[in-house]
């Protein structure tokens, strides 16, 4: 009954991908509501268009997931069944709820869209940091250390690192649309508000050494500088405080993915050398002097 259960949720995480795909395939091609998703909503704080590109990566590693965790040798993993998969539909319709919002919401009631974005970053984050505190503690209980650690990493919990980011960056777009855009400091306050996107990174990458999410706002910082760049005719920081700390932000948060990432290395490869270390003592033959 349990195994049961356990297929049916992963079939059911299946369903909501599909959802999830259709809708934005909708919304690309017809388009939806008859604008393209975000045409009609220039700011000043979004990004070059090419950045968008992130949402291809994102759903690209989400199948990659969904792939992952049909194959029954995965059905005992507790992220994905105590992490991931009550979560992963309720976030399936708050994506396409968001969607939907944009192209059809009224105009005069743009809170609408917001409050569902902001209810689909909850929905991630909280997958995102359940995943972490249980891959944590399977860690220090030693648990999960075959060479199945790095395919649960890549194909099972990665692709929450590029989503959280990227609806922090898409989340923080649409507050400063709805409270900030087409006042005085409109700039300035994009600045401030890109710079706290950093601040968080920055503790992310403290708290979690999770060098995905750095890279993922490493890309929405790099293009939005572009972005600052063809809007002012050319590099010029101290002309544009918006450029100024996109640059800044960027910077400082690829010194820390990179700090993160070389810990990350590290730790890898002390934990390949801790296994061999194991496989060889299993393998060592029992001699006169150990049965002494």
């Amino acid at each position: 009954m349990v195994f049961f259960n356990i297929r049916t949720s992963r079939f059911l995480n299946l369903f909501a991908f599909l959802a999830i795909i259709a809708i934005n395939v909708l919304g690309i091609v017809l388009p939806l509501g008859g604008v393209y998703i975000g045409q009609d909503r220039p700011s000043a704080l979004l990004p070059d268009p090419i950045a968008f590109f992130m949402w291809g990566l994102v759903y690209f590693m989400m199948l990659l997931f969904i792939i992952y965790q049909l194959i029954p040798s995965t059905y005992q993993l507790a992220y994905i069944n105590y992490g991931i998969t009550p979560f992963f539909t309720f976030h399936a319709l708050c994506n396409g709820g968001w969607i939907i919002a944009q192209a059809y919401a009224p105009k005069s009631k743009p809170w609408i869209q917001l409050i569902i974005m902001y209810t689909l970053l909850i929905s991630v984050a909280t997958m995102y940091t359940r995943v972490y505190s249980i891959a944590r503690k399977d860690l220090v209980n030693k648990e999960g250390s075959d060479d199945k650690f790095y395919l649960n990493y890549l194909f099972g919990r990665l692709w929450l690192s590029f989503y959280l980011a990227w609806a922090v960056c898409t989340s923080s777009f649409d507050l400063f649309h709805l409270i900030y855009e087409g006042s005085p400091e409109t700039y300035s306050n994009a600045a401030l508000m890109f710079g706290g996107i950093g601040f968080l990174t920055l503790i992310v990458l403290n708290v979690t050494r999770d060098s995905a999410f750095g890279l993922t706002i490493i890309w929405s910082g790099i293009w939005l500088a572009v972005a600052c760049i063809d809007r002012i005719g050319g590099f010029s920081p101290s002309d544009d405080p918006l450029l100024l700390c996109s640059v800044a932000v960027t910077g400082a948060v690829a010194l820390g993915t990179l700090f993160t990432l070389a810990l990350n290395v590290v730790f890898c490869v002390n934990r390949f050398r801790f296994l061999r270390e194991e496989n060889m003592k299993m393998r060592k033959p029992v001699g006169f002097s150990d049965v002494a």
